[in-house]
């Protein structure tokens, strides 16, 4: 059984406990509250919690520097990456370009060869 007293009027109540976190009516005004073990009489609340201290600027600061180093980091990682595609797509297309140009000489001579043994 709890004692609580009536948050409207102050009345002193006997609540049992199983009602307690329920919704109870009071018998003196009529009117309806949650049986709060916080309304009980000669309840204590918890003692308050310390404040908290605010943190220190320099600890964002530093994380936010180590933040920018790795993502500088990360992109000179992806240019570096990029640029070695990029070169690999050049030699290749150089290399082809040479292929195509040899193989133009080799049609100009056969052509060249073509016209002196006449028709």
């Amino acid at each position: 059984m709890k004692h609580m007293k009536c948050p409207f009027c102050n009345v002193r109540l006997d609540v049992p406990d199983e009602l307690t976190s329920e919704e109870v009516t009071c018998p003196s005004c009529g009117e309806a509250f949650m049986a709060d073990p916080e309304l009980e009489v000669g309840y204590k609340a918890p003692p308050p919690a310390p404040p908290v201290r605010p943190r220190p600027a320099a600890a964002p600061v530093a994380r936010k520097a180590r933040n920018t180093g790795i993502i500088v980091l990360l992109a000179i990682i992806a240019l570096t990456l990029m640029t070695m595609c990029v070169s690999q797509e050049e030699r290749a297309h150089k290399e082809e370009i040479r292929r195509t140009k040899q193989e133009l000489k080799e049609i100009e001579a056969k052509m060249k060869a073509m016209r002196k043994r006449g028709p």
